[in-house]
């Protein structure tokens, strides 16, 4: 891969390019990714590492009650970008859906939530 990558407020949205580069086509189902709370999955696990894992977001998040990526900071925030990036990927043959009906992301109806039923 010779060109940069897009990064907008998160990590996730390299990744989403990063998928529409290598993985035309191919749909792309969230596990995990729920963004409406600010825990990662691997959030128990923190403190029995042995070093500080929070970072100047730790405080925001904390009194927000979800994900730094949905978080409005800077007059930024994910909701505003998200229209772009489907569209993107819509380009590139990509969908996300996600396997919690519930997540912020299906809730706010910018993806759909994940059907078990079409891939048998």
């Amino acid at each position: 891969m010779n060109e940069p990558l897009y990064h907008f407020r998160s990590s996730l949205t390299t990744v989403l390019n990063y998928i529409s580069i290598n993985f035309k086509n191919s749909d792309i189902i969230f596990v995990g990714v729920d963004l409406d709370n600010p825990k990662y999955f691997f959030y128990d696990q923190l403190p029995s590492i042995d070093f500080n894992f929070n970072d100047w977001t730790s405080e925001i998040t904390k009194q927000e009650g979800k994900h730094f990526t949905i978080v409005s900071h800077e007059n930024t925030k994910m909701q505003d970008e998200f229209p772009f990036i489907i569209e993107q990927l819509r380009l590139t043959g990509n969908k996300i859906y996600s396997m919690n009906h519930d997540s912020f992301l299906v809730k706010e109806k910018f993806i759909e939530p994940f059907n078990l039923n079409v891939y048998n």
